[in-house]
């Protein structure tokens, strides 16, 4: 059985979203992202644990000071908009741009943007975004408050991760019999309590924060982020819409079982195209919440890079891996491969080049030795975004990626690696826009043979044009109330 088949069933059968409640805190949603990454990573063989990259690395003093710096307290009242900005940011010129978000600061010019930390603690700038504020001093202060209890209320702690573990033990025990899998209980408990002190500090101040800011609504990006949870459910509470728009491809963790609700759940989705809509299982109305809208970052970019002459066009066919963390290893074997079959057959109109995600720049060298050691071009900075990368390639491979529906947009021919964790992009193969490969001969056999498929159909299947006034007017309807809760 898939891993849809076992879990899906699994989380309705034991009622996990009504049942998981720790004083007020409703506390699956909050963990249900990295908990099924964490299943996903067990299934597929790769070691990595998200619950133990929480952003939290130390609580010194050094790390308060540098987040006392930046805090939420602006002078504007009665917004248009709150917008949760992705902290991911690309530098455009002289700054740094939230490529999801900040065309929406133009266009709703009475909003302001809250920005979260990204890895390490760490903003990148200098930001472009107008009226711009952090949750940066909120979450120091939350640190210290979670320390201070763990120290001075130490029962009433360790009473709260016996709840958690009261709450999961049987389901966990039986979700490991039926995935054959054992679970870090221990560890996902400790998490569990971890974020029920960091709930309770940061709801009071984000709810005095949104109280006197008074946004008309709020727009997020990475709506399964605990801040953003967490505004949805403040947002509810205080009437105030919330809308979260696509950013990157829905996996496993955006369906949910057939008939839950979930009230830390935006109340409306704005999607890349309509095959988005119809893949989302979301807890809430589809049919009524649910708008295609486009993407306005890949738009842009393939209006600035889509018409320059590439490699592909010189005759030069560049293979460019996408990777991503926890199919990284398995991708990265399959290029070495190719490359040596490149060298093997003396082919000098054919290059591999390895795009690394932006999380693996600092360790892709300790992750994948083998790639290390190979001589193979990896690209491990920004100083070539992917977009001019794709206008000089000719073929993609990956796993799963947002970044491979790009490349199709861009007319890129495509293949996924067979692998465990390409289960959701497989509907590119069905659909006949891709070739799905086993290993490095069959690769080089179809690029070789130069069969290409014609994916001009796949770039409008996958993206709805007009992406920015498109989400202007949707967002404009939901903020004069034309369309309801």
């Amino acid at each position: 059985m898939s891993f849809e088949e076992i879990f899906y069933p699994w989380e309705a059968e034991f009622d996990l979203f009504k049942v998981c409640n720790i004083s007020g805190f409703e506390f699956y949603p909050y963990i249900r992202r990295d908990f099924v990454n964490n299943l996903l990573s067990t299934l597929s063989g790769e070691d990595r644990d998200y619950f133990r990259e929480t952003g939290e690395a130390d609580n010194k003093l050094q790390l308060f000071l540098k987040l006392w710096k930046k805090t939420e307290k602006t002078a504007l009242k009665d917004v248009d908009m709150l917008i949760l900005n992705h902290p991911r940011r690309v530098k455009e010129g002289d700054v740094y741009v939230c490529p999801y978000t900040d065309f929406l600061t133009d266009r709703f010019p009475n909003s302001v943007s809250l920005e979260r930390l990204y890895v390490d603690h760490k903003h990148f700038e200098p930001a472009y975004t107008k009226n711009l504020v952090y949750i940066d001093r909120i979450v120091a202060k939350s640190y210290v408050y979670r320390l201070l209890y763990k120290k001075f209320r130490p029962k009433a702690y360790a009473q709260i991760t016996g709840k958690a573990r009261h709450i999961l033990e049987k389901p966990l025990e039986e979700l490991e019999k039926r995935l054959e899998i054992s679970i870090n209980k221990r560890a996902l408990y400790e998490r569990i309590t971890v974020l029920c002190c960091f709930y309770r500090y940061r709801k009071k101040h984000y709810k005095r924060f949104l109280t006197e800011l008074r946004p008309k609504m709020l727009v997020e990006v990475v709506g399964k982020s605990f801040e953003a949870k967490l505004f949805n459910e403040l947002c509810k509470e205080l009437d105030i819409p919330t809308v979260e728009i696509q950013h990157s491809i829905l996996t496993e963790n955006s369906k949910y079982p057939d008939g839950v609700r979930e009230r830390q759940y935006a109340d409306f989705c704005l999607t890349f195209s309509e095959y988005w809509k119809d893949f989302a299982r979301p807890p809430i109305s589809k049919n009524e919440r649910f708008f295609v809208a486009g993407q306005y970052n890949f738009e842009k970019k393939l209006r600035q890079y889509g018409k320059t002459e590439g490699a592909a066009d010189k005759g030069k066919k560049t293979v460019v891996f996408i990777s991503g963390l926890v199919y990284g290893r398995d991708l990265s074997l399959l290029a070495i491969d190719f490359a040596r079959k490149i060298a093997k057959m003396s082919n000098d109109c054919m290059e591999a080049v390895f795009k690394l995600h932006p999380i693996e720049y600092s360790s892709w060298r300790e992750m994948y030795p083998e790639l290390a050691a190979s001589g193979l071009t990896v690209l491990d900075t920004n100083e070539k975004n992917i977009y001019e990368l794709f206008a000089e390639s000719y073929a993609q491979v990956g796993v799963k990626s947002t970044a491979l529906y790009e490349g199709i947009g861009f007319g890129l021919q495509t293949y996924i690696l067979r692998h465990p964790l390409a289960t959701d992009i497989m509907g590119v193969y069905e659909k006949g826009f891709a070739h799905v490969v086993d290993n490095a001969d069959e690769l080089y056999s179809y690029i070789d043979s130069g069969n290409a498929i014609d994916v001009r159909a796949a770039a409008k299947y996958f993206w709805e044009p007009d992406a920015e006034e498109n989400t202007v007017r949707i967002l404009k309807r939901i903020l004069n109330r034309e369309i309801s809760k």
